[in-house]
């Protein structure tokens, strides 16, 4: 009886993993998709900080930053903003440059990166705060990935994102670390040559926030309104949940005062009046 019940024992175990396979397994340690059309929060359980992600048709792509770990840039690909798949990464093997002997740099390197796709390409920028703004592209996500090209050099410069605009010049806008500038409080803009390798004019200050948004960030919006420059020619300002064109001067709430900017071109200057 004993044999017979450690051979029963043996066929169950040997079973599991097969009837494992046959649920189509699902991994119980996090899912955010809860199958009835809705999801949960943290969409992702996992330190992917300061994301980025771009549309391109039906699918979504995003990185995020991986300051010095590598694989670095690592691209995740979505149907719904919810499921999301690693497919690749940008940065698999190295950190350019690289320097002899290699050191540790924990928590520098690739800071909030941007993922933008134009002309069938894939493009990624990011800031180095401690060598500038560094590109790479692909025509496929999944790779390969050009090697890193120093866009713009520059201590603190982070958070860049480039813009490509209805006349076809390219220009790249960033901020600035306080840890290495000493100041935090602005956005600027660069224009770059038409291929996005190279900045060709100096950075130009278009938003200061000093008085009102002590930190910003090349990407952000201020608490009040959003504040978004999709051309250079325009600034816009979403009120009143409509899109407000003011070519020459625009007004956002800030701090629950109205605050007038002036557009200039090629650069938008923040008038600091209030009321």
């Amino acid at each position: 009886m004993n044999i017979r019940n450690t051979f029963i024992g043996l066929g169950l175990l040997l079973a599991l993993p097969l009837a494992a396979q046959e649920k189509n397994y699902v991994s119980e340690v996090w899912v955010s998709d809860l199958g009835n059309g809705k999801y949960k929060n943290p969409v992702l359980y996992a330190d992917y900080s300061n994301p980025d992600a771009c549309r391109v048709g039906d699918d979504f792509y995003m990185t995020s930053s991986s300051f010095n770990c590598l694989p670095g840039l690592q691209i995740l690909h979505s149907k719904d903003l919810v499921n999301w798949t690693i497919i690749g990464a940008a940065l698999p093997y190295a950190l350019a440059p690289i320097e002899t002997p290699e050191r540790p740099e924990h928590g520098n390197r690739v800071w909030a990166p941007s993922i933008r796709h134009h002309n069938g390409e894939f493009y990624i920028f990011w800031g180095d705060p401690d060598q500038g703004a560094f590109m790479v592209k692909a025509k496929d996500p999944k790779g390969p990935w050009t090697a890193p090209v120093l866009v713009k050099a520059g201590r603190s410069i982070i958070d860049t994102c480039p813009l490509w605009d209805e006349d076809g010049r390219v220009y790249m806008v960033h901020a600035y670390a306080g840890s290495r500038a000493g100041l935090k409080s602005v956005i600027a803009v660069c224009e770059l040559n038409a291929e996005a390798t190279q900045a060709v004019t100096p950075s130009r200050i278009i938003f200061d926030g000093y008085e009102a948004h002590e930190t910003c960030e090349g990407r952000s919006s201020t608490s009040g309104a959003i504040i978004t420059i999709y051309s250079i020619r325009r600034a816009v300002c979403p009120q009143a949940g409509r899109w407000c064109s003011a070519p020459r001067m625009y007004m956002a709430p800030t701090n629950g005062k109205q605050c007038w900017h002036r557009a200039t071109l090629p650069s938008t200057a923040l008038i600091r009046v209030h009321g």
